[in-house]
């Protein structure tokens, strides 16, 4: 499926069957683009904060609109309740009749009428436009309980990171985790989407999504490897095949990934950390989400990996 310059393939497409979906953007007006790609490769539930945070303001936004939408119904039972009682009064009015009132009495009846007819069609048309914006609302929540639940993973990365890397000349993708997949099968899901793409391939994971790299790196002989605020409690990782660079990076600041636990991993593979001080785990959806991805790309050319 197409979705402008981002491209999306689910699981069952023939050329990538392995892969649940791969999220794609390639730099725009070069399909070459750099000597390698970039896979990204998140964490099980990498970004979810975020959307969690706009479910929950669309379905304030909803509440809200409901309330309106419950007022201007209100309005209309009100007016119905106003034809009844203009009803008694006409009937109570009928001794006019009797004193050759009637089209005085007929005359108030039509004005009454007009009157009642304009109050319900602006509560008719308060109601209908409250129910648009019901159905706008509806939606958006939807949209970001999906993104929540499904997608979060992959929409941290599509925000930001993903495009930023096409707009430096990089083909970049994104897999989303395999549905209740166990290590095995996520590692499994990252070696066949990277052979399947037509360059050697960048891997880099964040948090859980980092561990998965680590193994991957085992098993495939990436360009490099990148593991971002790495969830990794393994005490030792396969080691990388082909001695690719790795690079590891976090922030000081990371409520998930103390610093320990990130000196720990970057020592397995005899490296300092790269640090960002004041960010929190989810680096590509924080304010500054441009610094860490320009650094990786930095890092990139600096180490050669890309030509």
């Amino acid at each position: 499926m197409e979705f402008g310059p981002i491209r999306l393939i689910d699981w069952t497409s023939p050329v990538l069957p392995h892969a649940r979906e791969v999220t794609s953007r390639l730099p725009e007006g070069d399909e070459g683009g750099k000597s390698v790609d970039i896979l990204f490769v998140p964490g099980v539930g990498d970004g979810r904060g975020l959307w969690g945070r706009r479910a929950a303001r669309a379905g304030r936004a909803q509440k809200a609109v409901g309330r309106r939408g419950a007022a201007a119904r209100g309005e209309i039972g009100a007016g119905r309740g106003s034809e009844v009682a203009r009803g008694e009064i006409g009937a109570g009015r009928g001794s006019e009749v009797a004193r050759g009132e009637i089209g005085v009495g007929r005359g108030s009846e039509v004005a009454r009428g007009e009157i009642g007819a304009g109050r319900g069609g602006e509560a008719a048309g308060g109601e209908s436009r409250a129910s648009r914006r019901g159905a706008t609302a509806r939606a958006a929540m939807k949209s970001g309980r999906g993104a929540a639940k499904a997608g979060g993973e992959v929409g941290a990365f599509v925000e930001h990171w993903l495009p930023h890397a096409a707009g430096r000349g990089y083909a970049a993708h994104v897999l989303a985790p395999r549905p209740g997949g166990d290590l095995r099968q996520h590692v499994h899901d990252v070696v066949q989407v990277a052979v399947s793409l037509p360059r050697r391939v960048v891997l880099v994971g964040h948090g859980g999504g980092a561990r998965v790299v680590a193994y991957a790196l085992g098993r495939y002989p990436a360009a490099a490897g990148v593991l971002i605020c790495p969830v990794v409690k393994d005490k030792t990782v396969p080691r990388a095949v082909g001695r690719p660079s790795v690079l590891v990076a976090g922030s000081p600041d990371d409520r998930v990934v103390p610093r320990a636990a990130l000196d720990r991993v970057a020592g397995l593979y005899g490296v300092a950390p790269l640090l960002f001080p004041g960010m929190d785990h989810d680096l590509m959806v924080d304010a500054n989400w441009a610094e860490p991805i320009d650094a990786v790309l930095d890092w990139l050319e600096k180490e050669s990996v890309v030509r």
